[in-house]
Parts: C-alpha cells; structure tokens; sequence
C-alpha cells in the first residue's frame, strides 16, 4: 500500500500534459530567435571561371539589435549572406568577425521592421548531463521549425581554450540538423548550437555552450577578431618514470621558425611552468598560451633532456586563423 500511495503520489505532481504544455510554450519562447541562414559562395578556378553555389545554414540571435550566432562551419567560404526569420521576413546580414578556435561566427542582419526577438539567454547557465535538450532546426518537408529532443551528455571535448567551456554531447533524434542549429532548454532558453557531429556518429553532436557563445560573441562585436598566442610546439604528459613523481609536459615536435625553435626549445624538453603556472597537462598549457597576447613577454621554466634548467624568455607570435587546423584535435600545435 505505501509503494501504491508513493507511485500515486508522483503521478499526480507529474503528467504528460503539463510536460507537454511545458515543452510547447519553450519552443513558442525560442522560436522567434531561431533563423535560417542562405549563404552564397563563389569559387575560382584555375582557368578564371567564377562559379556560384548556395545552401543553408542555422543561427540563433542573441540581442535585440540582431547580432545573430551561427559557426565558422556553417558560413565558411560565404560571401552574401540572406537570413529569414520565422515570419518569413528576409534581410541581409553581414559578418562581423569568426573565430576558428571556437568555430564561432558573428553576423549582424539590417534593421527588422517587425523587430528582433533574441532567444533567452541567462549568464552563466552550466546544464549537467542529463539535462533536456530541444533542437530546433529545420527539415526539406517541415515548415517553419522542426523541433526534437534529446539528453545532454558530457563531453571530452573543448575547455582548451581560453574562453572555450568544454562542450555537451546530445543524440539529435533524426532531425536534419546541421552546425548552427540551437538547442534549448524545457523553458526556451538558450543552451548553446550545435557544433558537429561526431564522425561515425551522425546523429550524436557536440553542442558549443551558451558560456562560450556570449564570451566569443562580445570579443568579435568589439573588435571583429580574436588575437591568441602561439608558441609552436606539440607536446605530451610527462611519463614521470616509474612513480610518476616528475611535473610537466613533454615537447615532442617544435615548429620549423617558430617562437620556440627561434629561443631553444628542443623535441624531449619537459615544461614545467609558464608564468609562474604549474603545468601538468597540455591542455592546461595550451590554455595558458592561447590567452596570451602576442605583443607580452612570457617566461618558460624547461628541464631539458640531461635534467639542466632552461628559464627561457619569449613573445609568443599571433596564431593563424586556419580552418584546417583540426580544432579539438589535441595533436595540434600551441
């Protein structure tokens, strides 16, 4: 009978209307911020023949004056670029800046005349697995937004960055998402976009934060850039010998001309700290340099090869904006 009572119980303070109400009215508040974006591109080939293609992408907006979110993967290449809102409005947009490390990308549409309804956005929202997630793109049969759901996991990925938050995971259900596409949460508010899927795993994507989407978003409106350090080197945890008892990273490739082979830097070198920070893994490491700006003098504690102290001083150069570089590949120079 207590069993019975306890089941009743949660019956009667949860039922699938209300939980649908619930979901109805988050993607009622979201969908006005949701856009879909027509990029143009055009492509020259080797014997001076311009070609024109076309496709869409997603994007959210997160003010009222029509700054709108998408990624660098779903514009990049694009040279016009048409956003339509859910009223079927279209506008122009122009970019504003991109940022391949973040695979961000900030554009600003003209003047709406029935105005600009961002999705909302609360500072510092940090959802923990488990969590609801709505996706909300688009499909070749639907009209207007598609809408589907899915559990937000944890992911390896991303947090090496020094603006970037570590993403989510979350299984898209079938919906025909591509990067850009938002997902919020049960009250419409912004979760972050999708990012890409994982390979092998069509349906399974990572999702960029919203922590990362305002930090990015308001570096690229200010300046249209973002400057990160480079120092040139790719590196491992530190093996430590048998207990394990020695800090730092191993440097295990050093780019030809770059900051570090330009101040003594050698494959085997073990860093240990970088202005005064304890290093331990490479992510930490490459944290730090990435939020270093290139014009500052940054001091390098090294142990090289024979155990000999190197306390090395350098500026660190401006890392290229270069969408292959591979972003989240951990074997990736920093």
């Amino acid at each position: 009978m207590i069993w019975f009572a306890f089941l009743q119980g949660c019956a009667d303070s949860f039922s699938l209307e209300s939980f649908q109400d619930k979901l109805s009215n988050a993607v009622n508040t979201a969908s006005s911020g949701i856009v879909f974006i027509h990029i143009e591109t055009t492509v020259t080939t080797d014997g001076n023949v311009v070609t024109s293609s076309s496709r869409m992408g997603a994007g959210v907006i997160i003010d009222p004056t029509g700054t709108l979110i998408t990624t660098c993967s779903a514009i990049l290449d694009g040279k016009k670029f048409t956003v339509m809102f859910q009223d079927g409005c279209t506008h122009k947009a122009t970019l504003v800046g991109m940022d391949m490390e973040t695979n961000l990308a900030v554009l600003k549409t003209d003047n709406h005349e029935h105005g600009c309804f961002p999705v909302p956005i609360e500072i510092g929202l940090i959802r923990n697995a488990g969590t609801i997630g709505l996706i909300m793109g688009h499909t070749t049969i639907s009209k207007g937004i598609a809408t589907s759901w899915g559990v937000l996991s944890e992911s390896w990925m991303g947090g090496d960055d020094f603006i970037a938050d570590p993403l989510y995971c979350i299984q898209t259900g079938g919906l025909l998402t591509k990067s850009g596409t938002v997902v919020v949460d049960v009250t419409g508010k912004l979760i972050g976009i999708c990012d890409n899927f994982i390979s092998g795993n069509r349906g399974i994507w990572t999702i960029i934060p919203v922590s990362t989407i305002v930090e990015v978003a308001k570096l690229l409106s200010d300046e249209g850039k973002i400057d990160r350090g480079w120092l040139g080197i790719c590196c491992e945890p530190y093996p430590g010998g048998a207990n394990n008892t020695l800090s730092g990273v191993q440097v295990t490739e050093v780019v030809i001309g770059s900051p570090a082979e330009i101040s003594g830097i050698s494959i085997g070198d073990r860093i240990v700290s970088i202005d005064g920070l304890e290093i331990n893994e490479s992510t930490v490491l490459r944290k730090k340099i990435s939020g270093i700006s290139p014009v500052n003098l940054t001091a390098l504690r090294i142990y090289d090869k024979a155990g000999q102290v190197k306390n090395i001083k350098l500026n660190l150069v401006k890392l290229s904006a270069d969408p292959d570089r591979q972003r989240h590949c951990p074997s990736r120079t920093l």
